[in-house]
């Protein structure tokens, strides 16, 4: 066993000693446990909802882009990919732009992948491949030849001679050499896999991204642990927004080791002290049993009664101003 960093990067929390490795495999700490073969055979063949599921269609607001806003703000592009814009510099996060193994994109992109420009930082919270799409990549890539990719651990293996931008990786409370904002990598609850016999070879994580008093939270893949997200909150003063995974929940007894339902995602938001709360992982890929527009219909039921917090649900190509 080892613990491992960026040793050229500075530590936000003291006395971390950095991400364990067991057999240089990476280990978190924040760990609920893990589904075994048996709940995967469980999940793949019984399905309550299926007939639900099957009629399902995505019911999401849509807003074409004749171009990405210069302004402060973020826009959904669906799933887990946003742009964001804070204080003149301009990032994505977890880029996927088509159809990906398995899976097809059930919404529009709001924009041409070439009309995606002017991007500084490039954020990759996993290796998952809704996550981290290489095809996306190398447009992004061919539009955005000065762009930075920001990382966890062991990313770059993935990313080597297939990408040419500069990749940077950090471990969990590790902060980014950035110009014009703060970004940290923070823990997440979920793990790592490319391909069978690559598992957590390389580290996963959540951002801060922090400019001129504002923060805004990018939670990645995680499932619910209280004390991640009250660690996080002794770092950060009430988030400012707060971007959540919603979707691919269901069965519990099987997702609940890697992804948060919406109930546990407004205990996070809350746990976390953040004051608007901006949901993902949603409506674009069928990963799950739940129909694809149950995770923002039970949403909106937990924030029934919650007054002194923001829900703020856009549609893919919707820009929210900050």
């Amino acid at each position: 066993m080892s613990y491992i960093n960026n040793p050229q990067l500075g530590t936000i929390k003291k006395g971390y000693p950095g991400n364990k490795q067991v057999n240089g495999r990476f280990s978190g700490e924040y760990s609920i446990g893990s589904a075994g073969f048996s709940d995967f055979v469980k999940w793949r063949f019984g399905n309550p909802q299926k007939k639900e599921k099957k009629n399902s269609v995505p019911d999401i607001k849509f807003e074409w882009l004749s171009e990405l806003p210069s302004v402060d703000s973020l826009v959904w592009l669906g799933h887990a990919t946003f742009v964001i814009n804070i204080e003149g510099i301009s990032m994505i996060t977890d880029p996927v732009l088509y159809d990906i193994p398995m899976f097809r994109r059930r919404t529009l992109l709001p924009l041409g992948p070439e009309e995606i420009t002017g991007l500084d930082y490039i954020l990759l919270s996993h290796d998952h491949r809704d996550h981290l799409d290489i095809r996306s990549l190398k447009i992004i890539e061919k539009y955005n030849p000065d762009a930075e990719i920001l990382a966890p651990l062991g990313i770059r293996r993935i990313l080597e001679n297939k990408i040419s931008l500069k990749i940077s990786e950090a471990g969990w409370f590790q902060r980014y050499e950035t110009r014009g904002v703060d970004i940290d990598l923070l823990p997440a609850v979920h793990w790592g896999r490319r391909k069978l016999t690559d598992g957590n070879k390389d580290l996963w994580g959540s951002f801060m991204i922090s400019a001129n008093g504002r923060h805004i939270y990018f939670a990645g893949d995680t499932a619910y642990n209280k004390k991640l997200f009250e660690d996080i909150a002794e770092l950060y003063q009430e988030p400012d927004i707060c971007i959540f995974p919603i979707g691919a929940y269901s069965p519990r007894f099987f997702m609940k080791y890697a992804h948060m339902s919406p109930s546990e995602a407004v205990e996070a938001f809350t746990d976390i002290g953040g004051k608007t709360f901006v949901p993902m992982h949603y409506g674009t890929f069928v990963l799950s049993d739940e129909p694809i527009n149950e995770p923002v219909s039970l949403l909106e039921k937990e924030f029934t009664g919650i007054s002194d917090k923001q829900l703020n649900i856009p549609g893919i190509g919707e820009v929210i101003r900050l």
